[in-house]
């Protein structure tokens, strides 16, 4: 899910003129993932059905939850913004519960016109 959108200006005239970009994404993948095995594999009972042999034994089951937002605005001569990501991956098989990461960023570009010569720079970050 993404959703985009803007922020009216704080200003009508100034350095805060330019309206504010907002970006929100939210994602969940899920990753299941298994291994064939064989009967000789497999602990079954003697009095088991061989035909109840598991065809897949899962070893990977992951879910991966991501929300960032993307906050920036043109303030002349640069393009200034923030952004955040934060993901949370957990696992349900084995004795790894997951973990949590916190990740934030301030960019920048700086544009300069000097006659018909447009330069721009690359981001920061």
């Amino acid at each position: 899910l993404m959703v985009n959108g803007r922020i009216g200006a704080l200003s009508t005239t100034g350095t805060f003129r330019n309206p504010v970009r907002v970006s929100l994404r939210l994602s969940q993948n899920d990753q299941d993932r298994c291994r064939r095995l064989g009967a000789a594999f497999v602990d079954l009972p003697p009095e088991a059905d061989p035909e109840e042999v598991p065809s897949c034994e899962p070893f990977t089951k992951l879910r991966i939850r991501d929300v960032s937002l993307t906050i920036g605005t043109d303030v002349p001569p640069f393009v200034i913004g923030l952004q955040g990501l934060w993901r949370d991956t957990q696992s349900e098989l084995g004795q790894r519960p997951g973990s949590t990461q916190l990740e934030i960023a301030l960019f920048g570009q700086f544009i300069a016109l000097f006659g018909q010569f447009l330069f721009e720079t690359g981001e920061i970050r």
